[in-house]
C-alpha cells in the first residue's frame, strides 16, 4: 500500500497499481476498528471497479461483524444523506470524485456524516492501515442488506427549506450528469419540477464517453453550452461525476463562476433570518462578502476543503458555505454537507422571481484570474517573500489562514500551496482588467524568479 494515497481528507490513487480491492478492505477493516464503528453504510459511483472495490470493503467489514448497508450506485450527497437519515456509525463512498477515469478512491465518514480527515482520524488510519498491512481471519460473521435512502434524499431535497418549489416558474433546463453516479437520482428530482429538461449524459458510465467528470476542466462545459443555446434554454447545470460539484451556464451559453454562484445562493439564503453566517473560501472573489453584507448576513473566510469547511460552519453555527470549486454546502438535520440539488433548485428560484442568471451574475463588479498554477518546491519560502514585497503597500488586510490573502484599496490576491502537488496556486481579483494583468505579470514574475533562484542554489 502506497502511503501517498492518503490525502488530506479522503484516500485517491490510480487503479490497480497505487490503489485496489485489497487497499479498500485494509483501509475500512482499519477504520471500523478505529472508529469503534458497528453499523456502516456502504455507496460506490459509476466508475468501473467501485462495485468491485464496494463488494471488497463489505467482505471486510462482516469479518469483524459489522452490520452493513449496501447502499448501490448513489451520488456523494445521496450517500451523505443516507448516513444521517440511517443513523449509521461509519460510511464509506468508494469514489475518486472528478479525478480522470484512471483512479478511484474512499471517503470515509462517521456518525452524522462528518468526514473523517487527516486530523480527526484519517492519521490514524493510514497508520494502521500501513503497519498491519494484512486482514486477520475472521473473528466474527457480520449482517449485510440492501438499503435504499433515495426517496427521502429527493424529498428532502425539494422541501430542504433553503428554496421554495412552488416559486419556480416553468423554464428550460438543461441537466449534464457527466455519466456520473447522480443522473437517476437527479432524474426523479427534476421530474418533480416545472421545468422542461434536456438530460446529458444521464446514464452512468465508467468510460466517460462524453467529457471528463470534471466540469471545471472548460472542455467538459463545451457540449452543455452550446445545447443551452441550440436549445433556448433558460439555465444549464452540469454535475460532476460523484455529483458532490455542481457548475452553472447561463441562458446565453456562458459559464458562471463557483464564487458568484456563492454570492447569490448566499444571498438568498440571508433572506431566511438576519445575521445569518455564510461561508466562502478564501479564493472568492470580493463579490461574496458584499454581498452577503448587503443581503444582511454575516461573511466568513474559511479554508479551501470539504472537510475544513464543515468544521468550521460547525464552529461558526453557518447555515450555507459555497467554495469556487463548485461546492455548496448546508446544515442538514444537525449535520453539514454538499447538496447539489439543493443549490440547483436555489437558483432556480432567483432565476424564476429576480430574471435571467447573465443579468445575475453581472453584478460582479469585479476582474478575476482564475487560479493559476506555479512549480514551486519551497512554498512557504515564496510565499513569505512575496508578502515581504508587498509589505510597503497599504494594505487593508492581511490574512494567513491557508498560505496569504491580502487586501489592497483595489486589488486583492491567495498564494497558497496545494497539499498533494509542489505547486503554488494564486488567484487574483482587482477593480479593473488593465490593473488585474498588471498585478499579475508582478506576482507571476516574482514566484517564478525565486523558484528559479532556489532552483539555482
Amino acid at each position: 500500500m502506497e502511503k501517498g494515497i492518503f490525502k488530506a481528507y479522503d484516500i485517491r490513487g490510480i487503479y490497480p497499481d497505487e490503489f485496489n480491492e485489497r487497499d479498500a478492505s485494509v483501509i475500512a477493516y482499519e477504520a471500523a476498528l478505529q472508529l469503534s464503528a458497528k453499523r456502516i453504510a456502504i455507496g460506490f459511483d459509476s466508475r468501473r471497479a467501485s462495485h468491485s472495490i464496494a463488494h471488497s470493503v463489505s467482505n471486510a467489514l462482516l469479518s469483524i461483524g459489522s452490520e452493513v448497508s449496501l447502499l448501490g450506485l448513489v451520488s456523494t450527497p445521496e450517500f451523505y444523506h443516507s448516513v444521517l437519515e440511517g443513523k449509521y456509525e461509519m460510511g464509506i463512498m468508494v469514489t475518486a470524485s472528478h479525478n480522470p477515469k484512471e483512479y478511484n478512491g474512499l471517503k470515509i465518514v462517521g456518525k452524522n456524516a462528518v468526514p473523517i480527515g487527516e486530523d480527526n482520524g484519517l492519521s490514524e488510519i493510514m497508520e494502521r492501515s500501513l503497519d498491519y498491512y494484512e486482514l486477520r481471519s475472521p473473528s466474527k460473521k457480520g449482517i449485510v442488506k440492501r438499503r435504499s435512502f433515495r426517496n427521502e434524499f429527493i424529498g428532502f431535497s425539494l422541501n430542504s427549506g433553503y428554496a421554495d418549489a412552488s416559486k419556480i416558474r416553468k423554464m428550460k433546463v438543461v441537466a449534464d450528469a457527466s455519466s456520473g453516479s447522480i443522473g437517476p437520482a437527479a432524474l426523479e428530482f427534476f421530474r418533480q419540477l416545472p421545468v422542461d429538461l434536456i438530460t446529458l449524459n444521464f446514464e452512468p458510465n465508467p468510460d466517460f464517453p462524453s467529457h471528463s467528470p470534471n466540469p471545471l476542466e472548460e472542455q467538459s462545459r463545451e457540449l452543455i453550452s452550446r445545447r443551452v443555446i441550440e436549445e433556448g434554454a433558460d439555465l444549464g447545470i452540469i454535475f460532476d461525476g460523484d455529483g458532490d460539484r455542481v457548475f452553472f451556464i447561463d441562458e446565453k451559453g456562458s459559464s458562471v463562476k463557483g464564487d458568484t454562484i456563492t454570492a447569490l445562493l448566499g444571498s438568498l439564503v440571508c433572506a431566511r433570518g438576519k445575521k445569518q453566517k455564510i461561508l466562502y473560501d478564501l479564493r472568492s472573489s470580493k463579490f461574496v462578502p458584499d454581498s452577503v453584507t448587503a443581503a444582511g448576513g454575516i461573511p466568513v473566510m474559511c479554508r479551501v476543503g470539504h472537510a475544513f469547511i464543515k468544521r468550521q460552519m460547525k464552529d461558526e453555527k453557518a447555515i450555507f458555505a459555497g467554495e469556487l470549486s463548485g461546492h455548496y454546502y448546508y446544515f442538514i438535520k444537525g449535520s453539514y454537507f454538499e447538496n447539489s440539488l439543493i443549490a440547483a433548485l436555489q437558483l432556480m428560484q432567483a432565476i424564476s422571481e429576480q430574471g435571467a442568471l447573465s443579468s445575475l451574475a453581472a453584478k460582479n463588479p469585479y476582474f478575476q484570474s482564475g487560479e493559476l498554477n506555479f512549480d514551486a518546491a519551497q512554498k512557504e519560502h515564496i510565499i513569505s517573500e512575496i508578502e515581504k514585497m508587498l509589505s510597503k503597500e497599504k494594505i487593508r488586510e492581511a490574512v494567513h489562514l491557508d498560505g496569504l490573502s491580502m487586501e489592497f484599496s483595489s486589488w486583492r490576491f491567495n498564494l497558497r500551496p496545494s497539499n498533494t502537488e509542489a505547486l503554488l496556486r494564486l488567484n487574483v481579483e482587482a477593480d479593473s482588467k488593465e490593473l488585474l494583468a498588471q498585478k499579475i505579470d508582478i506576482l507571476s514574475s516574482r514566484i517564478n524568479q525565486e523558484s528559479e533562484r532556489l532552483l539555482k542554489n
